[in-house]
């Protein structure tokens, strides 16, 4: 039996079991990674997010254009609207919801001033993006 030659397989054994460990690390991290760009990817929806103060039991709320010009509000695709009160009052819920804004009312014609935190959600427009490389295609 020659020793030398066995010291050397069991010292390729462990390399290659070392670099598969790293393949493995990594094909976890490219799953993640891939998970991720999916996500992003897939994403159709864009978020804004703000506080208000009802106004006796009422208020108005206008979005910010920036993000308007963003989204797509229509009867396919409409304003999703999320209020987390933050004072006492009888609940509240969302009307008059349009590409501009939306009314946060308070429940049973309440009257109180209570605040609130908001997010709100619409559908992304469509963007066209350029090819990243202007190589030329081969045959």
């Amino acid at each position: 039996v020659n020793l030398a030659a066995i010291k050397a397989l069991e010292e390729r054994t462990r390399e290659l079991q070392s670099a598969n460990q790293n393949l493995e690390q990594q094909t976890r991290e490219l799953r993640t990674a891939t998970e991720q760009l999916k996500e992003l990817s897939s994403e159709a929806a864009r978020s804004s997010e703000g506080a208000g103060q009802l106004r006796n039991g009422r208020v108005h709320i206008e979005l910010d254009t920036e993000f308007t010009r963003t989204i797509v509000i229509d009867e396919s695709h409409p304003l999703k609207v999320f209020v987390q009160l933050e004072d006492d009052c009888n609940g509240v819920f969302i009307t008059n919801k349009s590409a501009t804004g939306f009314d946060v009312v308070e429940l049973q014609n309440g009257r109180s001033n209570a605040k609130f935190s908001y997010r709100v959600l619409g559908q992304r427009r469509s963007v066209k993006y350029p090819l990243a490389c202007s190589a030329p295609l081969r045959n």
